[in-house]
């Protein structure tokens, strides 16, 4: 294979099957034979950046003293954002612990959610493999105003115009704090549609865990989540979108819980779940812990990924028309919304005169676009 001709699919499966090394050790010998041979490094690491599994790219790697197969720049500069990661980590369990004493001390119990939940139960063995970005919690509707102001008076601001009703958002526009490092997103709900909110507050705080001090949802619902918020809130499931770091925390939720009891007691979404199901178990070499039973659909759909691994820029033209077409749409029952409705028809006048609002609308458009 020519330096210069790997193809995204190959880089993609090369990049999952190291990914896999510390659960499937035996993929060992066939990273090993790919790595002695010729290999586009550039595009592996691009790949691996996008999806934000550099660290545990490195720390796969080393675990099974594989590093000597790398060159030697290449291993410093991998070492180096491993290293930055796991600082990063660190800082971020020190500001979860404030957050968490800080809210508890106003009788204020959050449940925290995603990377954090991971960090914090030791799903990844090595805390540093995990790459997160915001501290995302839960709160129940009834305290989420109060969460806010109890965060405001604490310091942390929002960078945008909060003056919204949130009825229909899951969670408060990012907060920041001037001497710390994360931001942070205050959750009411966790899935974004109203109508797609079967997994709401009193469903995960019904069976959340305490651990180490801090509320986590149970195993069960950390699978829910992943799987929903991959495929519901940011498109997955109509775009076929994949996500391999969103997708290996299911691979590593699936060692701790069977995904079909989880799925059993989870009766909404069952095609949404399956086709993410599919997905993972496709892009991580047919894992048997993955294993799902074949039908019309599950064929469909691992076929449509097939599909867009194989020929990526054609996909990205096709799922680029779609979301024009998806955000004329749902932009257009927004407007209606807000024409009928007098406070927000204040807002949306507002809105549509300001240039500065049109610039952004555009730029949303088109970073959303981007990444389908």
């Amino acid at each position: 294979m020519n330096l210069l001709i790997m193809k995204y699919n190959e880089a993609l499966f090369f990049i999952s099957s190291v990914l896999l090394l510390k659960i499937r050790p035996e993929l060992s010998s066939m990273v090993k034979s790919k790595m002695m041979g010729p290999i586009n490094w550039d595009l592996i690491i691009r790949l691996a950046s996008k999806h934000y599994v550099l660290p545990i790219f490195y720390s796969s790697l080393k675990s099974l003293y594989l590093l000597y197969l790398l060159p030697k720049r290449l291993e410093g500069y991998l070492a180096y954002i491993y290293s930055l990661n796991k600082q990063r980590n660190e800082k971020l369990l020190e500001e979860v612990r404030s957050l968490n004493e800080t809210l508890i001390s106003h009788n204020v119990k959050p449940i925290f959610l995603k990377g954090t939940a991971l960090l914090v139960s030791k799903v990844y063995s090595d805390k540093s493999d995990r790459m997160l970005g915001d501290i995302d919690f839960l709160v129940s509707p009834n305290e989420f105003y109060q969460t806010v102001e109890i965060l405001k008076e604490d310091g942390y601001h929002s960078l945008v115009d909060a003056s919204r009703d949130f009825k229909s958002m899951k969670h408060y526009p990012r907060l920041v704090h001037q001497k710390r490092d994360f931001a942070i997103e205050i959750h009411k709900d966790v899935i974004q549609s109203v109508s797609m909110r079967q997994l709401n507050y009193y469903k995960i705080s019904k069976t959340k865990r305490l651990v180490n001090g801090f509320y986590l949802p149970s195993i069960s619902n950390l699978i829910l989540h992943n799987l929903m918020n991959m495929q519901l809130n940011d498109k997955g499931f109509l775009f076929s979108r994949f996500d391999l770091r969103q997708q290996f925390d299911f691979v590593l939720l699936s060692q701790c819980k069977n995904f079909r009891t989880v799925f059993s007691t989870f009766p909404f979404h069952k095609r949404v779940l399956t086709a993410y199901l599919v997905k993972s178990h496709y892009l991580f070499h047919e894992l048997n812990s993955l294993s799902y039973s074949k039908d019309l659909w599950s064929y469909w759909v691992k076929n449509v990924l097939r599909v867009k691994v194989k020929y990526p820029t054609i996909f990205k033209g096709l799922n680029s028309l779609l979301y024009i077409i998806f955000r004329v749409c749902r932009d257009l029952k927004l407007l209606f919304q807000y024409m009928f409705h007098g406070t927000k028809r204040i807002v949306l006048v507002r809105s549509l005169s300001s240039q500065k609002w049109w610039s952004k609308y555009l730029e949303n458009i088109f970073r959303g676009q981007e990444s389908v």
